[in-house]
């Protein structure tokens, strides 16, 4: 029996519950992540020996569990597939400078030889593919489900640096945990204007993923454990302040793009006024999502 998608399909109406849905998985993730590295770190002689990090597994783990939740809710807008149009990728253009600027100091000063820099880059792909799973895809369209886009964008940036507050009570470094927590939220925007303006997480699964790898490069990062520091060593407050504005001013070219790529949608939407035109514009975004065909 052949019908025709009805409209309220095709305008891709969401569960009323989605939010409270994601926040539910966006918990789950966290404990699998925290409570896996855990496990593993309590067989790390074996497990090591194989050349994975502890976070491996429980990544890999997170990435089936995320699928199986967006399969089954049917969440369209995620955007698991390439960009609609090729040209969209040279909207990386900018924030790949970095990139560049970090692979070219990995190549002259760091320390990682071939060897370490392939185990560095399958142990970090679950990870960035994960978190961009969680933090921009499940997430974030939940929020903008419900809340306009700088809301969404930021409250999804910094649950993206609070997770990584976990770092602070990991290895008692309260200054290195701060700086990390604070990078991490200002590239979480960075990471939305991508997934946003682009229409698809794959190239910010991949920023993400080749960022993480050439700055473990460069900073000569190892991600297998090291013997663990005391907790909460002592820290001057000084040297904090200077190393967060030092982290604020050197993502601040970076960040300052991703939110003139997201001004643009910002308009984009604002000049939006019917129905009609709301999904329009989600066709321009995820052209995959909208059914007019028979099925």
């Amino acid at each position: 029996m052949r019908f025709r998608a009805s409209p309220e399909r095709t305008c891709m109406r969401l569960p009323d519950n989605r939010l409270l849905i994601s926040f539910v998985c966006f918990a789950v993730w966290w404990i699998i992540t925290l409570m896996g590295a855990q496990f593993f770190d309590m067989i790390s002689r074996e497990y090591y020996s194989l050349g994975f990090a502890k976070f491996f597994l429980p990544y890999l783990s997170n990435i089936g569990f995320l699928s199986l939740v967006i399969y089954s809710w049917d969440w369209r807008d995620i955007g698991l597939r390439l960009p609609a149009e090729p040209k969209r990728w040279l909207l990386l253009w900018f924030p790949s400078l970095y990139i560049v600027g970090f692979a070219i100091y990995a190549i002259m000063y760091g320390p990682a030889s071939p060897a370490e820099l392939v185990r560095l880059a399958l142990n970090l792909l679950p990870m960035a593919a994960s978190e961009e799973l969680m933090f921009r895809g499940v997430l974030y369209r939940a929020l903008r489900s419900r809340l306009n886009l700088w809301p969404a964008v930021w409250l999804s940036a910094l649950l993206f640096g609070f997770i990584h507050w976990a770092n602070v009570l990991e290895s008692g470094y309260f200054g290195v945990g701060l700086f990390q927590v604070i990078n991490t939220l200002l590239f979480g925007v960075v990471l939305v204007s991508i997934a946003q303006r682009t229409g698809s997480l794959i190239p910010a699964i991949i920023y993400h993923w080749v960022w993480n790898l050439v700055t473990f490069a460069a900073l000569g990062i190892d991600y297998l454990p090291a013997p663990p520091p005391d907790p909460f060593v002592p820290f001057r407050w000084s040297l904090i302040v200077i190393g967060v504005v030092g982290v604020f001013i050197f993502e601040l070219p970076n960040l300052i793009y991703a939110v003139y790529l997201l001004r643009r949608t910002a308009k984009e939407e604002s000049a939006l006024t019917t129905q009609a035109d709301l999904a329009r514009h989600a066709a321009r975004q995820h052209p995959w999502q909208i059914k007019h065909a028979d099925w």
